[in-house]
C-alpha cells in the first residue's frame, strides 16, 4: 500500500472517528434535545393543565361575581325599598309632628284667649259684684226711703181724712 493509500486509510479512519464522535454528539444533542423537548411538553402540558384550570377557576369567579352581584343587586334593591318605607315614614312623622305642633301653637293660642277673657270675666265679675252691691245698697235706700214716704204717704192719708172729715163736718154743720 502506497503511502496515499495509508494516508487516505488514516483519514478514513480519522473521519470515521470524527463522524463516530459526530454522531455520538448528535445522538448526545438528540438525547439532550429529546429530554429538552419532553421537559418542554411536559410543561406545556402542565400549563395547558394550569390554563385550563386557571379558565375554570376563571369561569368559577366570573359565576361567582355575577352571582354576588345578583344578591348585591337585590340586597340592595331591598335596602333602597327600606330607605324609601323609612323615608316614607319619616315624612309622615314630621306631618304628624308639624300638625301636632299648629295643633298645639291653635291650643296655646286658645289658652292664652281663655285665661285673657278668663281674666277680663274676673274684672267684669269684681265690677257686677261692686255694681251689685251698689245696686243693692241703693235698692235698700229705695226700700228705705219708699218705707218713709209710703209712711209720710199714710200718715197724709190719714191727716187729708181728718182734714177732710173736719172740713167736711165744718161744712156741714156751717149749711145747717
Amino acid at each position: 500500500m502506497s503511502t496515499a493509500g495509508k494516508v487516505l486509510v488514516v483519514l478514513i479512519l480519522l473521519a470515521a472517528v470524527g463522524w463516530i464522535f459526530l454522531g455520538a454528539g448528535v445522538a448526545q444533542l438528540n438525547r439532550n434535545g429529546n429530554q429538552a423537548l419532553a421537559k418542554v411538553m411536559a410543561d406545556l402540558e402542565q400549563a395547558e393543565q394550569g390554563l385550563h384550570k386557571a379558565q375554570v377557576d376563571l369561569a368559577k369567579v366570573k359565576d361567582d361575581t355575577a352571582q354576588f352581584q345578583a344578591t348585591m343587586s337585590t340586597e340592595v334593591a331591598v335596602i333602597r325599598a327600606r330607605v324609601s318605607d323609612v323615608e316614607a315614614a319619616g315624612s309622615r312623622i314630621k306631618s304628624v309632628l308639624n300638625n301636632m305642633q299648629h295643633q298645639l301653637e291653635t291650643v296655646q293660642n286658645t289658652v292664652e284667649r281663655a285665661q285673657h277673657d278668663l281674666e277680663v270675666r274676673k274684672q267684669e265679675k269684681v265690677a257686677e259684684t261692686k255694681m251689685l252691691a251698689e245696686a243693692r245698697a241703693g235698692v235698700r235706700q229705695l226700700r228705705d226711703r219708699d218705707t218713709e214716704l209710703a209712711e209720710r204717704l199714710a200718715s197724709l192719708r190719714d191727716e187729708f181724712r181728718r182734714t177732710f172729715e173736719e172740713n167736711a163736718g165744718k161744712v156741714s154743720g156751717s149749711t145747717r
